[in-house]
């Protein structure tokens, strides 16, 4: 079992770029100061992260709709 370290700071995100590999498919995260990082990721896992991503642009859209809704009820 590893050990759990302390958790880096919040960085903000400035790309991803993904390529195939054979033990899956390979995120390489770059933060806003240029850090990159790699991540080696399997099809189930990258399934999970799309329906969590779907989710959430479901529910910011949603988010969205309301307050255009809001907006215009209030002219």
């Amino acid at each position: 079992m590893k050990a759990q370290g302390v958790m880096s700071p919040i960085r903000k995100l400035d790309r991803v770029l993904t390529e195939e590999v054979s033990a899956g498919c390979q995120l390489t995260i770059e933060d806003e100061n240029g850090e990159a990082y790699q991540i080696v990721a399997t099809e189930s896992q990258i399934k999970a992260l799309i329906e969590d991503l779907s989710a959430y642009l479901s529910k910011a859209g949603t988010e969205d709709e309301l307050v255009d809704h809001e907006e215009m009820g209030d002219e």
